[in-house]
C-alpha cells in the first residue's frame, strides 16, 4: 500500500511560481506528449536485450534502460509527478524493488491517485519541499527529471547536493536547462560524471545533457 507523508513548506525561493504555475504546464506537456503518440504511462512495450521497446519520450528511455542495466534494488525520485515513472519502473522491474519520491505540490498527488491504483505499488510517497524534508534511508539511485530547471540556481545545487547525499551509487539528473553554470563541472565535486548525448540529439545545442553522477 502507498504511504504518504506531508511537510509543512514555507515560500520558496525560486522565480518560477510552482503553485500557480505548473499543475497547469504539466497538464499541457502530458497532452502534448500523448499527442505525438508517446507513452507517459507504459501500456504496450516489450524488452528486448535491455532496450525498451516503446514509443516513449528520450528521457523516459533513459531512466529505464538504465534500471534495467543496473537494477538497483532501492529507487528515489525528486518530483514524481503523476508518478508515471516511479509506477514503470515497478513494472519493469517486476516488482523487485523499493520506490520512494516526494512531490511539492498535493495536486499533483491527487491527479497520480486519479489516473493510477497507485495503492497497490507500495511507494512511499511524501508531499513537501525536497531540501526541506528529513530523508533518513539511502537509496541506490536516485533521480530528478525536468524538476531542477525550474529551480534558482542556489536551489538547484543544493538540491543536487542533497540527491548525491541520499544517494548510495548513482544520481540521474535529466532536465531541459539546468540553471547551473557549467553544471557537469559542478556534479564532478559528488562523483564520477557522465553524459549521455545520444538521449538528447532531439533537442537544441543550448540543452543540458542528461547526467549520471557516480559516488566514488
Amino acid at each position: 500500500m502507498a504511504r504518504k507523508k506531508f511537510f509543512g513548506m514555507n515560500k520558496l525561493n525560486d522565480d518560477y511560481n510552482w503553485i500557480l504555475e505548473y499543475p497547469d504546464y504539466h497538464l499541457w506537456q502530458t497532452k502534448d506528449i500523448i499527442n505525438q503518440g508517446q507513452q507517459f504511462f507504459l501500456k504496450k512495450y516489450s524488452i528486448h536485450d535491455g532496450k525498451i521497446e516503446a514509443n516513449i519520450h528520450p528521457s523516459q528511455r533513459l531512466i529505464y534502460e538504465f534500471v534495467l542495466k543496473k537494477y538497483p534494488r532501492t529507487v528515489y525520485e525528486v518530483g514524481f509527478g503523476y508518478a508515471n515513472h516511479l509506477i514503470n519502473i515497478h513494472k519493469i522491474l517486476e516488482g523487485k524493488v523499493k520506490l520512494a519520491g516526494c512531490e511539492l505540490l498535493q495536486e499533483q498527488y491527487d491527479n497520480a491517485k486519479k489516473f493510477h491504483d497507485i495503492d497497490k505499488y507500495g511507494i512511499d510517497f511524501t508531499i513537501g519541499d525536497f531540501l526541506e524534508i528529513e530523508i533518513k534511508d539511502k537509496y541506490e539511485l536516485v533521480y530528478s527529471n525536468t524538476v531542477l530547471m525550474h529551480m534558482s540556481e542556489k536551489r538547484a545545487q543544493l538540491s543536487i547536493e542533497k540527491m548525491c547525499h541520499i544517494s548510495s551509487k548513482y544520481i540521474l539528473i535529466l532536465d531541459g536547462k539546468l540553471p547551473i553554470d557549467n553544471p557537469v563541472e559542478f556534479c564532478r565535486q559528488f562523483g564520477i560524471v557522465k553524459e549521455y548525448e545520444e538521449y538528447w540529439k532531439i533537442w537544441s545545442d543550448n540543452r543540458t545533457v542528461p547526467m549520471l553522477i557516480t559516488k566514488e
